[in-house]
């Protein structure tokens, strides 16, 4: 359950803002105390986030449809080849193949939460495992 919301605040940060306090923060307070109310505040921050950043969200992830389409990789695409950086260098996941996936994985993921209702999806996919 960590590892996940570790890996969208990762992912969220590296395609908005990589600086972003109030996210850094709640993910300390979640690592340190990982109580339901400090995931749950979270959670709220890491959808809250998204849906903040849906159109941007949304962008990357036609560009990356685009690019599977033509045969491209997606560090050929600056917004892409940045978020894909970022996300290397955040989450430690040295293999290209496997941060491209992964990326790709998070980006439609957080497509999701960034709905009206993405906090429920997001807190029922933590209570299902």
């Amino acid at each position: 359950m960590n590892n996940y919301l570790d890996l969208l605040s990762i992912a969220i940060g590296s395609l908005t803002n990589p600086d972003s306090e109030k996210l850094n923060q709640r993910v300390k307070t979640s690592k340190s105390a990982p109580n339901q109310e400090n995931l749950s505040n979270l959670v709220r921050v890491i959808t809250d986030k998204a849906r903040d950043n849906q159109e941007l969200i949304r962008r990357a992830v036609n560009l990356w449809e685009n690019i599977v389409e033509q045969n491209q990789s997606p560090y050929e695409i600056s917004l892409l080849a940045n978020y894909l950086e970022q996300l290397s260098r955040k989450s430690q996941l040295a293999p290209k193949e496997q941060i491209e996936d992964l990326g790709l994985k998070l980006l439609i993921d957080l497509l999701f939460y960034s709905t009206d209702n993405g906090y429920d999806r997001l807190w029922s996919v933590l209570n299902d495992n």
